[in-house]
């Protein structure tokens, strides 16, 4: 499998009566984004008040899994994209972590490390009980971008 961006984020263009701006929301369907929309308001804006129209000009196109992504067990998986940010419930913010911090022998970030996909930062100052902090590399962001859920689930 290739790194194409076969993988895409759903826009739309979302105006509620009585508010003055439009703006872009993704989801996989115009009903989940319009419910998402209503839940800001607590329910008091009628889903009928809500306006979802498909906007394909601003899709977000994600990479496709590569091999090396697909081959990670789960456990190299949920680490890669913890420490990505990529778990922090809106995957919208992945990439806004970079790290993981625990035992330098844990055997699943040192599978990670062996890979290429961590580092251990050069610097563990003052860190409990003998951890370190283990890094994203640039080839593990690509592959945790590959990995990232298109939708929150």
């Amino acid at each position: 499998m290739t790194n194409e961006a076969t993988r895409f984020r759903k826009a739309w263009l979302v105006k509620v009566r009585g508010y003055d701006d439009a703006q872009i929301e993704y989801g996989a369907t115009a009903s989940k984004v319009r419910h998402r929309v209503r839940m800001y308001f607590d329910h008091d804006v009628p889903y009928s008040d809500i306006d979802v129209r498909r906007d394909k000009s601003a899709d977000q196109h994600l990479p496709a899994p590569c091999e090396l992504a697909l081959s990670l067990t789960q456990h190299q998986r949920d680490a890669l994209l913890h420490a990505h940010g990529s778990t922090c419930g809106d995957v919208m913010k992945a990439g806004f972590r970079e790290h993981y911090c625990t035992d330098r022998n844990d055997p699943t970030l040192c599978a990670l490390e062996r890979l290429g996909l961590m580092r251990v930062a050069k610097h563990n100052l003052d860190l409990v009980g003998g951890n370190v902090m283990f890094l994203v590399t640039e080839r593990g962001k690509k592959i945790a971008n590959s990995l990232t859920p298109e939708y929150n689930p």
